[in-house]
C-alpha cells in the first residue's frame, strides 16, 4: 500500500510540473503576443506530411528533423493551440549591446554597427549623390508604417535601360533577420567605391544592371522605433510573414494563383519585379546555414518528385556559393543540411514565398540565401561575415551573363518582346522573355545542347536547334523574326487577303472587275468547314471571324471556273 500512495504522489507530482510548465509557456506566450503581435516557439511534429499541413497554417521558421521552429500571430496561436501539441517558447534575447547602432554615416565606416533607419536613409541618398552616373535611387512603394522601401540601381549609365542582364538582391523581409541588411549596403558601397579601371568588380558595373534593396521589411527590423533594433520582429506591422503573402497554391490541384489581396511591402516588390525582366535574383534571409534553391512547393526528393527543369543549374549554382563562403570563412560555416545547400521542399513546404513567385510568375532564377545561424548577430561579426560572403555574392551576378544569350528582332532589326523556350525542357513558366526595349534575352543554363524556340505576336516561330551551352560561357544567339504578312495577294493575283493575322474581321478584296466570286468557304486544320457569315460590298467581301478560336485556318475562294485556298491565322 505503501509504495501505490508513493506511485501516486510521484504521477501527480509529474502532471503538476507539466500543467505548470505548460501554464508558464502559455503565459510568455500571451505576453509576446500582446508586446510583439507574434510568438517564436518549437515543437514536434510526427511526420513530414504533418509538417507539410502545419506549413500552411503557420509561419515556419526552420525544420529541424520533425522538430519544427516557427512564428505566429495571435490568430495563428489560437489555432495552434486547439492541436494540443506540447510546446516551448523561445524568448527573445535581449540583444542591446549586440546591435551597436551608428548614429551618424561616419560611425558605419567601419561596417561594425547597424544603421539607425535616418541614417540608412542618408546612406542610401549619399550613393546616389556621390555617384550619380553610376547610382540612382528610388522608393518603390511604403510600408505599413510609411517607411520607403528603397532599392539602388547600379551600372555603368545608370540613366539608360541598357541591353545588360537585370540582377537583384533584396535582404531582411524578416526584420529579425539582420546580417543581410548590412551585406546589402556595404555590396553596394564596394561596387561603387571599387568602380575604378583597374577593379575586379568594374565588369560588374559595367556589363551588368544590379538593383539592391538592403531592407524589405523596416517596420519589423526598426520595431522599436528609428533609433535601435533591439527586439526586431520577423512580421510586418500587420503581422504577416512578407514571405508567405506572394501567391496562392492550392495543394489539392497544385496551381500556383496570384493573391487579389497582399501586405503593401508585397505589392511593392511583385509591381517593381513586373517593371523589369530580372535574369537573376537572391533573397537573403537567416536563422540557418544554407543556399535554398526552388521549389518551396514541390520537391526534389522522391517524396513528391517536382523538380524545377533547371534543378542542375540550381544545384550547382548553390553548391558554388556555399563552396565559396565555405572556403573564405572558419570550418563550420554554411555546411547545414546537404553541406550548405538544400531544395526548398526537401527542407520544408513553405506557401506564397518570393522565390516561387519570381521563379513561376516571373520568369526568373531565384535563390534564398540563409546565412547565419543567429538571426540578430552582433554588430562586432559583421565585418567577418563579409568577408565570408562577398566573393559568392560577386560570383553569383556573374552567372546572369552565362547561358545562352542574344537579342531578338524583326527583319529590320528592331527589338521585339518575345518568348523564348527551351523545347523538351522548360515546364512551369521557366521559359524567360526578352527585354522590349532592347530585346535582348538572357537564358542561365546547365551545359548541353538545346532546341529553342523563339516566338512574338504577328511573328512567325523560329526554332534554332543544336544550340550548345557551357557552363562558365556565354553562347551568343541572335534570332530575327518574319512578320506575319499583314496583306497577302493570292497566288492567282484575282485578290487581296487581310489583315493576317486575323482579328474580329477578314476581308476578301477582289483586283479587277472581271473577277467573279461565286462563294467563299473556311475550314480549320482538320479540314471541317467553319460556318461564318460575309457581306459583300461591290468588290468586297467582309467575313466575321468574332467566334473564331485561335490558331491556323484555310479560306477556300471558289471562282466560276477554279478554286484556290489561302492560308490565315487568328492570335
Amino acid at each position: 500500500m505503501t509504495r501505490l500512495i508513493v506511485v501516486l504522489i510521484t504521477f501527480a507530482v509529474f502532471f503538476q510540473n507539466v500543467l505548470a510548465q505548460e501554464i508558464t509557456e502559455l503565459k510568455k506566450a500571451q505576453d509576446l503576443l500582446n508586446t510583439k503581435g507574434e510568438v517564436h516557439l518549437v515543437f514536434d511534429a510526427n511526420s513530414k506530411y504533418e509538417v507539410s499541413i502545419l506549413s500552411g497554417y503557420m509561419s515556419i521558421d526552420k525544420v529541424v528533423g520533425n522538430r519544427i521552429f516557427a512564428y505566429l500571430s495571435k490568430q495563428q496561436f489560437e489555432y495552434f493551440q486547439k492541436l494540443n501539441y506540447s510546446y516551448k517558447v523561445l524568448e527573445t534575447q535581449d540583444n542591446s549591446k549586440a546591435v551597436t547602432m551608428a548614429t551618424t554615416i561616419e560611425q558605419m565606416g567601419t561596417w561594425n554597427r547597424y544603421p539607425t533607419h535616418d541614417v540608412y536613409m542618408e546612406m542610401m541618398n549619399k550613393f546616389a549623390a556621390t555617384y550619380p552616373t553610376l547610382c540612382k535611387m528610388q522608393s518603390i512603394g511604403r510600408s505599413v508604417d510609411g517607411r520607403d522601401l528603397l532599392v539602388l540601381k547600379i551600372s555603368d549609365n545608370v540613366q539608360d535601360d541598357e541591353a545588360e542582364p537585370e540582377v537583384f538582391y533584396t535582404a531582411t523581409m524578416h526584420g529579425d533577420e539582420l546580417l543581410g541588411y548590412i551585406l546589402m549596403l556595404r555590396l553596394a558601397d564596394s561596387l561603387l567605391k571599387g568602380y575604378t579601371p583597374l577593379a575586379k568588380t568594374n565588369n560588374l558595373v559595367d556589363n551588368f544592371e544590379i538593383y539592391i534593396n538592403p531592407l524589405a521589411n523596416p517596420d519589423g527590423t526598426y520595431s522599436s522605433g528609428n533609433s535601435t533594433i533591439s527586439y526586431p520582429t520577423r512580421y510586418n506591422s500587420n503581422s504577416e510573414d512578407l514571405n508567405r503573402d506572394f501567391f496562392n497554391f492550392n495543394t489539392a490541384t497544385e496551381v500556383f494563383s496570384e493573391k487579389s489581396t497582399v501586405q503593401p511591402e508585397t505589392k511593392a516588390m511583385i509591381n517593381f519585379a513586373k517593371a523589369h525582366n530580372f535574369v537573376l535574383s537572391a533573397n537573403i534571409h537567416g536563422g540557418i546555414e544554407v543556399v535554398n534553391f526552388p521549389w518551396d512547393v514541390w520537391t526534389e526528393g522522391a517524396y513528391d518528385y517536382h523538380p524545377h527543369p533547371d534543378n542542375k543549374w540550381f544545384s550547382r549554382v548553390s553548391r558554388a556559393y556555399a563552396t565559396s563562403a565555405q572556403q573564405n570563412s572558419p570550418a563550420g560555416y554554411i555546411d547545414d543540411l546537404d553541406n550548405g545547400i538544400t531544395c526548398g521542399a526537401d527542407w520544408y513546404y513553405a506557401y506564397g514565398t518570393r522565390q516561387d513567385y519570381m521563379n513561376y510568375f516571373r520568369h526568373c532564377r531565384e535563390i534564398t540565401l540563409e546565412l547565419h545561424n543567429t538571426k540578430e548577430l552582433s554588430a562586432s561579426l559583421l565585418p567577418a561575415y563579409w568577408n565570408y560572403n562577398k566573393n559568392s555574392l560577386i560570383n553569383y551576378i556573374k552567372e546572369a551573363a552565362f547561358g545562352i544569350n542574344g537579342f531578338v528582332t524583326d527583319t529590320q532589326g528592331n527589338p521585339l518582346s518575345a518568348k523564348v523556350e527551351i523545347m523538351q525542357h522548360d515546364l512551369d513558366n521557366s521559359y524567360v522573355t526578352t527585354e522590349p526595349t532592347n530585346g535582348d534575352y538572357y537564358r542561365p543554363i546547365e551545359s548541353g545542347v538545346y532546341d529553342l524556340k523563339f516566338s512574338a505576336e504577328g511573328y512567325k516561330d523560329k526554332i534554332v536547334e543544336g544550340v550548345t551551352a557551357v557552363n562558365g560561357q556565354a553562347t551568343r544567339l541572335d534570332v530575327e523574326l518574319e512578320k506575319v504578312q499583314s496583306s497577302i495577294v493570292s497566288n492567282l493575283e484575282s485578290v487581296r487577303f487581310y489583315p493576317n493575322p486575323i482579328d474580329d474581321f477578314l476581308i476578301i478584296e477582289t483586283l479587277n472587275s472581271d473577277i467573279q466570286i461565286s462563294d467563299i468557304q473556311v475550314f480549320d486544320i482538320f479540314s471541317r468547314r467553319i460556318p461564318l457569315v460575309f457581306v459583300r460590298h461591290e468588290n468586297v467581301f467582309k467575313l466575321n471571324t468574332t467566334n473564331l478560336s485561335k490558331g491556323n485556318y484555310f479560306c477556300k475562294i471558289i471562282y466560276a471556273q477554279q478554286t484556290e485556298t489561302i492560308q490565315f491565322v487568328k492570335l
